[in-house]
């Protein structure tokens, strides 16, 4: 007749001490990989507002821009759209109002607390008056930092400065003479209202 083993011995209290404690996963954990597998949703965010700008015509000017904005946790695509009035001023020795009207994709990256920096290229027509009005194409590039600032519920001000440098050498004509070149470099200023969707 086989022997039955003998019982072991219950772990003494020294035994247990020294065995390392079960992991224990926390509340959140399951919350934290939940979120990771879903990703951050895409966020649009839309907003217009003045713009004041300095290089594009004889003297300062002024103008309305509008955008429309993707973003995706700290990186977004943006597409400006933006249009001047007239400036005049005297340009060698003869009276010239001009202005620009085009649009700018962006990509930027933000920050946690709402700043941002922004890669800019703006496409657009630049228009210069006299007797008659005669365009040329525009183009320039550079760069953009600013800020969201939080009004309360999806409301934002969206507060920025922009530097550019001119791409393209074209020079308007009025009436068959050289009227206005645009300046190589232009900066602007703009204050945008906007929501979130």
């Amino acid at each position: 007749m086989p022997i039955p083993p003998a019982a072991s011995a219950p772990p003494t209290s020294d035994e247990m001490s020294a065995r390392p404690p079960a992991p224990v996963e926390s509340f959140a954990a399951p919350v934290a990989r939940r979120r990771a597998s879903q990703g951050s949703p895409i966020v649009l965010l839309a907003s217009a507002g003045p713009e004041a700008s300095a290089g594009v015509a004889p003297r300062p000017s002024f103008g309305v821009a509008v955008s429309l904005q993707a973003r995706w946790a700290w990186l977004s695509l943006q597409v400006d759209g933006r249009g001047d009035v007239p400036a005049s001023g005297i340009y060698r020795g003869v009276l010239v109002a001009a202005y620009v009207v085009g649009g700018s994709p962006a990509l930027c990256a933000h920050a946690s607390w709402g700043g941002y920096v922004c890669g800019v290229w703006f496409l657009g027509r630049l228009s210069a008056q006299g007797t008659r009005t005669d365009e040329a194409f525009y183009s320039a590039v550079g760069a953009r930092i600013g800020a969201d600032l939080a009004l309360g519920g999806p409301f934002f001000v969206d507060v920025h400065a922009e530097g550019l440098g001119r791409l393209t050498r074209d020079t308007v004509e009025v009436d068959g003479m050289p009227a206005f070149t645009p300046f190589p470099f232009t900066a602007s200023v703009a204050a945008w209202v906007g929501a979130r969707f």
